[in-house]
């Protein structure tokens, strides 16, 4: 590729990420549910943070989410501070698959799937708190120097969202065996099988405890089908072998999610969740190789997505 154009797929790029970055920013928050929530988290968040620090239970409020808010607050109307975190969360996977993405075709297919793959549009649109702590993540993964930092930055994480408590602990059990297992798939179905284990254990100690909740979950997990399962077990067959060579943090990561979405799938429904942060380790993987294996992945995702959401509008 010559300079020209080289010179002409990084414009192009440049374009694409700014249009889109600027379209998303700009969509208004009534088209999305919880938005609202984010408005008046936003302008109570500092009467939020005084009546939990005198309750003693600022910790378990996600403190760190209503700081940011707080700050926010001296500098915009709350009413755009929902914006403002999605600029943040677009511009920052848009900044990941720039990065990673090794031409300009796999970064196209990325910015597809990015709108058409359900988990990724909510993440960037309405699940703004798990989203805002997902890229934080991945940032401190690209740019972080020493495991014991990166732990200390991810322990704080939870206080931005609580759900990347369980994140915590998958990743430091990755830290503590990734050099005790060479391979993988070892490491990944070891690290499921614990939490598998660990959940069902406590499934156990909560109903015997009395728990309420247990009884919602059991409800909701009568609604879980089959299909995500099937295709889950491709998604992670295909990143087993588009991986296979190139060991980082992000393929690992994106492996071993995928195992935990699928030991889990039909134990809680709570793990659906999670596909908003494990997701986006899923699509960088996939990016990262212009294998025909990869391409081919891409599109069958954003294929079958689409098909999936123009069925469920009609």
């Amino acid at each position: 590729m010559n300079q020209n154009q080289l010179a002409l797929k990084y414009f192009l790029m440049f374009s694409i990420s700014i249009a889109y970055i600027f379209i998303y920013s700009t969509f208004p928050s009534y088209w999305f549910r919880d938005r609202v929530n984010y408005v008046e988290i936003a302008k109570n968040s500092g009467e939020m943070i005084d009546y939990h620090f005198s309750q003693y239970d600022i910790l378990f409020h996600e403190p760190i989410f209503l700081y940011i808010n707080k700050i926010l607050l001296l500098f915009i109307n709350p009413q755009y501070i929902p914006n403002f975190f999605v600029f943040f969360i677009t511009s920052s996977l848009v900044f990941f698959l720039f990065k990673k993405a090794n031409n300009f075709t796999l970064f196209l297919l990325g910015i597809l799937s990015l709108i058409v793959v359900p988990f990724l549009f909510h993440m960037q649109l309405v699940v703004l708190r798990q989203a805002l702590a997902t890229v934080l993540f991945i940032l401190i993964l690209f740019y972080g120097r020493k495991e014991i930092n990166i732990l200390i930055f991810l322990g704080l994480l939870p206080l931005v969202h609580a759900s990347f408590a369980l994140i915590f602990v998958i990743y430091f059990m990755y830290v503590v065996l990734n050099r005790r297992f060479s391979n993988i798939f070892y490491l990944s179905v070891f690290i499921s099988l614990f939490l598998f284990l660990f959940f069902n254990f406590a499934m156990l100690v909560a109903t015997y405890l009395g728990f309420y909740q247990i009884g919602y979950i059991k409800n909701y997990e009568l609604d879980v089908s089959g299909g995500a399962f099937v295709f889950f077990i491709f998604i992670f067959i295909s990143l087993l072998y588009v991986c296979r060579n190139q060991r980082n943090k992000i393929n690992d990561l994106a492996i071993i999610f995928t195992a935990i979405y699928l030991l889990l799938y039909f134990v809680t429904p709570l793990i659906g969740r999670y596909m908003v942060t494990f997701f986006p380790f899923i699509l960088l993987s996939l990016v990262e190789r212009s294998k025909i294996e990869n391409y081919a992945i891409l599109v069958v995702l954003i294929v079958i997505y689409s098909i999936v959401s123009w069925q469920s509008k009609t």
